[in-house]
């Protein structure tokens, strides 16, 4: 991984069962993903888990904040890439989808998790700061209903991110229709 030789041993060790958590994702799913089968693909012994997480719970919670600082930075990334003329709030989206579907394994985990109550207060509060951040772009770009476009924008993604992981591949037609929302075809009472 890169910037590990920066990293202290505990914190190599630490990234390497966070790491183990995205290799079993796809194969264990979240019930199948034991702290036995996590500290085994990390190559690590059993106990040393518990100095880094105090439960399986608190590392699924881990898993969830790395994808979600990860897909932050490539959005970061893509924004300070766009040209001053490029639509930043689609370049923002459409990293988003494409992070998610690169990650496919580690966010069906994710979904399951929150399915069983796991993440459920990180997921609330993940979607009201997208709200939050949505919100005044929204209103820049002529939304008259900017908080309800934003809650609406949320839904959008989300569902376009569960149909591509479910397909494997991108849809441009559903990305097609999110991007028109985008223009503004939501703007009218």
């Amino acid at each position: 991984m890169e910037g590990q030789a920066a990293l202290s041993p505990a914190q190599r060790t630490r990234e390497a069962l966070l790491d183990a958590g995205d290799q079993l994702a796809e194969s264990e799913g979240f019930a199948g993903m034991t702290v036995s089968r996590i500290t085994a693909a990390a190559g690590v012994a059993k106990g040393t888990f518990y100095l880094h997480f105090e439960d399986r719970d608190a590392y699924v919670r881990a898993l969830h904040a790395r994808f979600y600082d990860r897909v932050q930075a490539a959005i970061e990334e893509a924004r300070q890439a766009a040209q001053p003329d490029e639509d930043v709030a689609w370049t923002s989206l459409e990293t988003y989808l494409d992070a998610c579907l690169r990650n496919r394994a580690i966010r069906i985990l994710l979904l399951e998790a929150r399915n069983s109550g796991v993440l459920a207060e990180a997921v609330d509060e993940r979607r009201r700061a997208f709200v939050d951040d949505a919100e005044p772009a929204l209103a820049a770009l002529g939304f008259i209903h900017p908080r309800a476009s934003a809650w609406l924008l949320l839904a959008m993604v989300s569902e376009i991110a569960l149909q591509e992981m479910d397909a494997g591949q991108r849809d441009p037609q559903a990305r097609a229709a999110l991007r028109a929302f985008l223009r503004g075809a939501a703007r009218a009472d």
